[in-house]
């Protein structure tokens, strides 16, 4: 059975025991449950070449009848299928539950990403649709997927933090605040102690190893959160020298802590009322928490250390009071740690509000960008995400994530213990904008929580049963577009058309109440010459373009756009090229060969262009020409 590829959502039948009943219905939109598909998971986040790729679909009749047919699971890449196609027969009493597992020895180049659509039929008739994804990479960091952990206490479990993430295809995890003292992470013996924020119970070493060997079980690099230059109140009592600190003048005859740059916590019951700074040139320190890390590596099984950052510290001068620039000392770190770890363990640093992103992308031996993003006039807006991304695949052809922490101000009218709940528009739009200007968003850890807050532990806001799902379509689609999306894809210059003519404004700016355009390029893969890719974001509902919506004012979901012409300007002959949509708002983000198209020359521009109707359009469609001359 060849899944259905007409742009227009199928009818399905219903049949009862007293005979055939034709009903016209669509089936359920991205995010709403069908009257089958319960859920559709692979056993990774993400595969070696050579694994095999087992696909489980778990089925639930809410069908007031007995239901006979099949179900089946059909793998395509960037729209084409790769001939593996498989399907099971199915009978399923009203109300009852049952799972099919589907497993395919796909022989995958390196570095791609698939589609697995999953369909129901009943003679011949879809019934019921879903979709997940996988990919297959030697290198978690090809195409990085952060996610996180903050519990690491005896009662957790484990199960009910990873899988959520490996569901969604999260393929690393900060394991943050695991640790015991920021200068000392962990001492020797202990089987039990508190992070800064003493919580309890405590956290565990055995739970902390049952969760990286979960992570290793599905193919997820597990990560050492730690800051780069931090030490506790009263660091000298266990070795750590002043005269390695970073200080916030020069004037003192001889310094002492209060002159040491430090971040005042003044939280009541917290293990130590500031975090003192300390000088990354300094060979003292890098000799002390390289050593300090080496030893966590010795006792853990980690993959490597994600190296925080605080940001912009001012003027800052060393001990022997010569002034310092301290995005100046990152790369220098890094590779440090590089050469005191090997290329056996991974680093990646956050560069806070892109201080000292341009350095480290020139010059540190890091294995991911990370930038978190807040709200300076360069990082706040949906235009600098991509501007963002554009300025570090300048200096590095690394892959990024981006951490900006949804309604930042809004959550903090909630609690863990009385959460509110994520704006949808918001989420969706957010991770739109960065998927489709080629980054990674972490927001999703302990679970399906949502980060609002660089405190990961604090779980203010959460999702609605339907934002889950329509979240893991947007994940899903993200794995399965990878190539298209930030797989070597830069921006391209040619121009993309939406409703011309018409009603719909729209421009490339990224500004409110338009459609944002983003045309980007790659080179040729699997036999096209390259490919011209346009984004459609939907920004028209929204009066406010900082995209992590601080103040959660974005709540207008807005309506789907319906049968608007769209054209892609391209170069070259057309000869045997295709055209394809795709979106993660209709049909779990399948792919759409367009045959009903016309090409013509505008005289204008001087360029030719592709146009055709696009059926839906809602929060983000891409585009892609695979061109073939």
């Amino acid at each position: 059975m060849t899944p259905p590829y007409s742009p227009q959502r199928s009818l399905f039948r219903v049949f009862s025991g007293f005979g055939a009943v034709l009903v016209a219905m669509s089936l359920a939109a991205a995010g709403q449950a069908g009257p089958l598909i319960n859920s559709v998971r692979t056993d990774k986040a993400q595969y070696r070449t050579g694994d095999s790729v087992t696909v489980t679909v778990s089925l639930t009749n809410t069908l007031p009848y007995t239901w006979n047919g099949e179900v089946g699971v059909y793998p395509r890449h960037l729209g084409a299928g790769l001939g593996l196609d498989q399907q099971q027969s199915v009978r399923l009493r009203k109300g009852r539950s049952a799972t099919f597992n589907f497993t395919f020895n796909v022989n995958s180049p390196d570095d791609r990403g698939y589609l697995a659509e999953v369909w129901c039929w009943r003679d011949g008739v879809a019934t019921d649709r879903g979709s997940t994804a996988f990919d297959f990479s030697s290198d978690w960091t090809k195409f990085p997927r952060y996610g996180f952990l903050t519990q690491f206490s005896d009662p957790t479990d484990a199960a009910a933090m990873i899988d959520p993430m490996r569901d969604h295809k999260i393929n690393a995890v900060q394991f943050y605040d695991w640790s015991d003292e920021h200068h000392i992470n962990y001492k020797p013996g202990f089987d039990y102690w508190q992070d800064i924020a003493a919580r309890d119970p405590w956290n565990s070493r055995s739970k902390t190893i049952e969760l990286i060997d979960r992570c290793h079980d599905y193919n997820m690099a597990a990560m050492v959160y730690q800051l780069m230059y931090g030490a506790y109140d009263e660091y000298w009592n266990d070795g750590v020298q002043l005269s390695w600190g970073s200080f916030t003048h020069w004037e003192s005859t001889q310094y002492d802590p209060s002159d040491q740059d430090r971040y005042e916590l003044n939280i009541s019951g917290w293990e130590t009322p500031r975090i003192y700074f300390f000088n990354p040139a300094s060979q003292g320190w890098r000799d002390w928490i390289g050593s300090d890390i080496a030893y966590v590596f010795s006792q853990f099984d980690f993959d490597g250390w994600h190296i925080d950052t605080v940001g912009d510290r001012g003027e800052l001068y060393d001990w022997d009071k010569n002034a310092f620039t301290l995005d100046a000392t990152y790369a220098g770190f890094v590779n440090d740690m590089r050469y005191r770890f090997g290329w056996d363990k991974f680093l990646a640093i956050n560069t806070v509000s892109n201080f000292g992103e341009s350095l480290v992308a020139q010059n540190a031996e890091v294995d991911v960008m990370y930038s978190e993003l807040w709200g300076e006039s360069d990082e706040d807006d949906f235009f600098d995400i991509n501007a963002t991304l554009n300025n570090i695949r300048g200096n590095t052809l690394k892959s990024s994530v981006l951490a900006g922490y949804l309604h930042y101000d809004y959550a903090k009218g909630f609690s863990s213990s009385n959460p509110g709940y994520v704006r949808e528009p918001a989420m969706l739009l957010a991770d739109a904008a960065v998927f489709a200007s080629g980054g990674w968003h972490i927001e999703l850890g302990d679970g399906l929580n949502v980060l609002t807050n660089e405190y990961f532990p604090s779980h203010n806001l959460i999702m609605s049963t339907d934002l889950k799902a329509k979240v893991l379509d947007y994940y899903n689609f993200a794995v399965a577009y990878e190539n298209v999306l930030r797989d070597n894809v830069w921006d391209g210059n040619k121009r993309v058309d939406y409703d011309l003519g018409g009603s719909i404004p729209s421009g490339y700016d990224g500004t409110a109440n338009r459609v944002w355009k983003l045309a980007k390029w790659r080179g040729g893969l699997d036999g096209a010459n390259y490919y011209d890719i346009a984004h459609l974001i939907n920004l028209l509902n929204t009066s406010d373009t900082r995209w992590r919506d601080p103040d959660g004012t974005n709540v207008t979901v807005p309506s789907v756009v319906t049968n608007k012409p769209v054209r892609v300007y391209f170069n070259d002959s057309w000869g045997t090229s295709k055209v394809w949509y795709a979106s993660p708002d209709f049909e779990n983000g399948k792919a759409v060969e367009v045959t009903d198209y016309t090409t013509n020359w505008d005289a204008s521009q001087g360029q030719w262009y592709v146009e055709f109707t696009l059926p839906e359009f809602q929060y983000w469609t891409m585009i892609w020409l695979e061109r073939h001359f």
